[in-house]
């Protein structure tokens, strides 16, 4: 070989960075990842009402982690379910339990209804994440502006009638 314009050691030396460089880059994606992924399960209700105002206290900063979200995570959660919260929230699309506690998928089991009227089937559906899903805590998730409340209240709520006769 004369005059190449690359020689074999340079070819090899380029080729063992290029390795070296995937690898070590694979390690710090799993890394990542890892570390994201593998935050405490809450032992108690304590720690669990911790993890939630950490997490919302990410969401109010803008700084949210976005965790257990993706497919290989999901995949856990095909035969069992593991949330270490019960929330009980409205089911007004502008307050999502996940996103504004900065958790991801399983990590709530989440009941939402409009206006947090608790009735019968919210009662089963609590009884179930406490005592099968063993949740820690329960949380009743309330926000300002409900709309669902002035429409209920007009069409479901009948005044009173003062009936002063039998005073």
């Amino acid at each position: 070989m004369t005059n190449p314009l690359i020689t074999r050691r340079q070819w090899l030396f380029g080729a063992c960075c290029v390795g070296l460089g995937i690898a070590s880059g694979g390690a710090a994606e799993t890394t990542g990842l890892g570390t994201i992924d593998t935050e405490p399960y809450p032992s108690n209700a304590d720690e669990a009402l911790a993890r939630l105002k950490n997490g919302n206290q990410r969401f109010v900063d803008d700084k949210p982690r976005h965790i257990h979200e993706k497919a290989s995570w999901r995949s856990l959660l095909v035969e069992t379910q593991k949330p270490f919260a019960t929330v009980v929230g409205c089911s007004d699309s502008r307050v999502p339990p996940e996103l504004i506690f900065d958790v991801g998928f399983g990590d709530l089991f989440t009941i939402r209804l409009a206006g947090n009227i608790i009735a019968e089937d919210v009662i089963g559906s609590l009884q179930y994440a406490v005592a099968h899903l063993h949740t820690h805590l329960v949380v009743v998730l309330g926000h300002e502006g409900c709309g669902a409340l002035p429409p209920w209240k007009r069409c479901c709520i009948k005044p009173r009638s003062r009936n002063t006769s039998n005073r």
